[in-house]
């Protein structure tokens, strides 16, 4: 039987993180599977993966993101811009795809100055 751990970099880190402390109460085999940066969607597939290869799973303990923190999938790599247009268009783009409104973070974009 074995535990399994999800989450972003609140699970794993460069340092101890809480999947560490669970042996502590359990003396079983803890797997972390915590990774920096993951948003929800990430975690969600990561926990379903998890379950469809791990058959003698004791326990698994999820640590949800923040809600706002998101992934962009691409099937292409691209440049790092330095054209603030181009990144306003993309932040915009961005928001209006994943439904992310926030009056504030609007706010900030339409002051974002064209610098090229």
């Amino acid at each position: 039987m074995s535990i399994i751990c999800h989450g972003c970099s609140f699970t794993r880190y460069k340092w101890d993180c809480w999947p560490k402390f669970v042996s502590w109460f359990k003396n079983t085999d803890v797997k972390n599977f915590g990774y920096s940066a993951s948003g929800n969607e990430t975690i969600a597939r990561g926990v379903v993966n998890s379950v469809l290869k791990h058959k003698n799973i004791e326990h698994m303990y999820i640590m949800w993101s923040g809600s706002d923190r998101y992934e962009v999938v691409r099937d292409t790599e691209e440049k790092i811009v330095t054209n603030w247009q181009h990144i306003r268009d993309l932040i915009q783009t961005s928001i209006g795809v994943y439904g992310l409104v926030d009056t504030q973070i609007l706010k900030n974009i339409r002051n974002i100055k064209n610098t090229s």
